[in-house]
């Protein structure tokens, strides 16, 4: 059984970066070198999906015939086309990672090196927000108190706490346009009353007031966003991993009715002219936002149903002056 070949399908974010370093990983190639590399050797591309599975988030330059496994714990959404029968372990646990580390010990083997033991502990503790996101499982914390005996640490308090500082110093100096795109997913709806995609982007931080104070040009640039990739609505949910809570930019009508139907609960922040939503403890893309979402499509959510409560924003504010850096119509 021969080794893979980690490669990495878009850029390596700082708190990456850091569980890197911190473990003395080096950080792998990029897709498109390794692609080559294999290329020019002769020898047929043969990939397995790690973390991620849907159409519209897979690296342009993979082809369906190319994909021979899925490793993930998102829900199926619009896998590649196979005329094979591939290798799918899908499971619904808090972190890809916790599946990876599991298969481990099913074939009652070790990771390769205390440095992969490290990078994997590191992404369950970022997926799980350190075991406190509502997505974690008894599997989660199991394999990481496994992972930790393993490491020689006692507890994971002591790294969050860096990985979660890691992350958080880019957010400041990121563009509204990275803040915007840099992990955003969109998601496809086919209902009598609408038939679209709704994209989610979400920003996790320890200093959610830092992004939140820039809510004016999030605001603009989510519509400058939102019409480039051809999404119907667009949200961006501020995540403070330290206090676990959430709030919601709904940056124009279809939005604010959006949110007011996916998260009843949820609220207008006084003084945001509309546009900031308190949604309380929903920090989970997966589990709380996407659900909610999907609940009020299938109620009978589209565009065109109007924002009932809160103060309505003022009609400049939806002029498309954001950047629109780099921005890419869908396909």
């Amino acid at each position: 059984r021969g080794a893979g070949t980690a490669a990495a399908a878009s850029p390596i974010d700082s708190e990456t970066a850091f569980a890197l370093e911190h473990w003395g990983v080096p950080a792998p190639r990029n897709f498109e070198e390794v692609a080559s590399t294999e290329k020019a050797a002769g020898r047929p591309l043969r990939i397995c999906l790690v973390d991620h599975q849907s159409g519209s988030q897979i690296h342009p330059d993979v082809r369906d015939e190319s994909v021979v496994g899925i490793i993930d714990h998102h829900a199926l959404q619009a896998p590649p086309s196979m005329q094979l029968p591939i290798h799918i372990d899908i499971r619904p646990w808090g972190s890809t990672a916790t599946i990876l580390f599991h298969s481990f010990l099913k074939q009652r083997r070790r990771p390769t090196s205390r440095g992969v033991e490290g990078l994997l502990l590191s992404a369950i503790i970022s997926d799980t927000l350190n075991l406190k996101s509502p997505t974690t499982t008894a599997w989660d914390r199991s394999l990481v108190r496994e992972l930790v005996g393993l490491l020689g640490l006692e507890s994971t308090e002591g790294l969050a706490k860096l990985q979660f500082k890691a992350k958080s110093s880019a957010v400041s100096s990121k563009t509204a346009h990275e803040l915007v795109t840099g992990d955003m997913k969109g998601f496809s709806y086919a209902e009598a009353h609408f038939t679209g995609s709704v994209g989610i982007a979400v920003v996790e931080t320890t200093d959610p007031a830092s992004v939140i104070q820039r809510a004016d040009e999030l605001v603009a640039e989510l519509a400058v966003v939102k019409k480039a990739r051809g999404f119907d609505a667009l949200l961006l949910a501020v995540v403070d991993i330290a206090e676990i809570k959430c709030t919601i930019v709904a940056a124009g009508p279809p939005e604010q009715s959006l949110v007011a139907a996916a998260f009843p609960a949820s609220f207008p922040l006084d003084g945001s002219g509309g546009w900031l939503f308190d949604a309380g403890g929903k920090v989970s893309r997966k589990l709380d936002l996407v659900p909610g979402v999907g609940t009020a499509v299938k109620a009978g959510w589209s565009p065109a149903v109007k924002y009932q409560t809160g103060q309505t924003p003022e009609p400049s504010h939806f002029s498309e002056t954001g950047t629109g850096e780099g921005a890419i119509p869908c396909t």
